[in-house]
This record gives C-alpha cells, sequence and structure tokens, in this order.
C-alpha cells in the first residue's frame, strides 16, 4: 500500500482502538507534503469572463464568484438561504464545520449576487430550476464540462480549490491570517500555515514588498 493508504487504515484503527478503551494506537507514518495544484488569476478571469450559454453557466458563473469571494466551502454554497444573505451590510452566514459564522463578501461580490437572486425567487441562493438543493455529484458534472469549455484545466479538489485560491490571494494581497482563519472557519492556524506553505511566486512577491531593505 503507499504510505497515505496505511495513514488512513492506521486512523480509522486508532479511532476503533480510542472507542473501545484500550488505550494505545497505532503509530501514523510520515507522509510528505504534497502542493495541491489551484487555479489562477488568469484561469478565474477566464471563467468568470465565459458567456453563458445556458441556465447552468449562469449559476455556475454566480456560485463561482461567490467561492472567490468568500472563500465558502461548496457544501456552505450549497445550502446557503436567502435570508443568511444580508446585502445592505455585505454579510452572509455561512453553516460550516464549526458551526455557523458570518463572513463578508465585495461589492462586487454583491452585484453578483444581487443580479444571480433577482433571477429565482427560491429560498436556497443556489438551487435547482425548481427550487431544491443542487447535488454534488451534478454539479460537479456540468461544472467540468464547463471548464473544458473554457479551456481551463480542473485543478485537484474541484470547488475546494477555490477556496485554496481565495486563501492565497488573500495572504498574497497582505491579509491578516487571523481574519483569513476567521473567515475559513477553522479552528487554529494550522491550515492557513499550509496554505502559505503553497504559496510560491506569491510569497516572493510579497517579500520583496514588504521587506525593509527592498522599502529603503
Amino acid at each position: 500500500m503507499t504510505p497515505g493508504a496505511v495513514h488512513s487504515y492506521a486512523r480509522s484503527l486508532n479511532t476503533f482502538l480510542r472507542w473501545s478503551g484500550y488505550g494505545v494506537t497505532v503509530p501514523l507514518p510520515r507522509l510528505a507534503h504534497k502542493v495541491l495544484t489551484t487555479y489562477t488569476p488568469q484561469h478565474i478571469d477566464a471563467l468568470l469572463s465565459a458567456p453563458p450559454q445556458t441556465h447552468t453557466d449562469i449559476r455556475l458563473k454566480a456560485l463561482v464568484a461567490f467561492l472567490v469571494d468568500t472563500g465558502a466551502r461548496i457544501g456552505e454554497a450549497l445550502t446557503l438561504k436567502r435570508d443568511a444573505v444580508d446585502l445592505d451590510n455585505l454579510l452572509v452566514r455561512l453553516d460550516g464545520k464549526t458551526g455557523q459564522r458570518v463572513v463578508p463578501i465585495s461589492i462586487e461580490g454583491r452585484k453578483r449576487l444581487y443580479t444571480w437572486l433577482r433571477s429565482h425567487h427560491h429560498r436556497i441562493v443556489f438551487p435547482t430550476v425548481t427550487g431544491r438543493q443542487l447535488r454534488y455529484d451534478n454539479l460537479r458534472t456540468d461544472f467540468v464540462a464547463w471548464l473544458n469549455r473554457c479551456n481551463v484545466p480542473q485543478a485537484e479538489g474541484s470547488f475546494h480549490a477555490f477556496r485554496r485560491y481565495f486563501a492565497q490571494q488573500y495572504l498574497a494581497n497582505g491579509g491578516n491570517p487571523l481574519y483569513l482563519q476567521r473567515i475559513l472557519g477553522h479552528r487554529d492556524l494550522t491550515m492557513v500555515n499550509r496554505y502559505v506553505s503553497e504559496m510560491t511566486g506569491d510569497i516572493a512577491r510579497v517579500h520583496n514588498d514588504l521587506s525593509p531593505l527592498a522599502r529603503r
């Protein structure tokens, strides 16, 4: 088995051992850190500027714009309700892994969300045509087809790659890591540190902008 498979089995076994009260654990193998691919600003521009051909395309553009603007998980976006959107105060309330949290949206994000919400009257923000919650598998199939039409390569994690993109761009533009942790809904800075470790050219650019020597 690969180290990743061994790691997965060992974690499952440790869960059982903790539940059973044996008081022992299986040591987990060290895994090499893998840098996951994500989208680039050019990819985002291509997706958000492509003319939609169908209602599905329009919904995908609105959804992608929302993910890019908020860093929300795809599950949080698909369960978002209309009454959780506060366009006046540029805020949305998300239901995530760690409970509810309120995150900001940009003025451009508000414009796109307002336009999309005017296109339907359903309670769910990104619903099916009949107003039901979208199924992830169906949405992903439409999304991959849309990527192909826009000549954008699929990044690892599909929709989660937009969350990585948001985090990396937020940090690259000088955002506060503690604010980012709160926006993303993480309990600590562990994942924020991982996003930083996956930044290559951006972190060099930020360093050049912030270095005391370069700013003399």
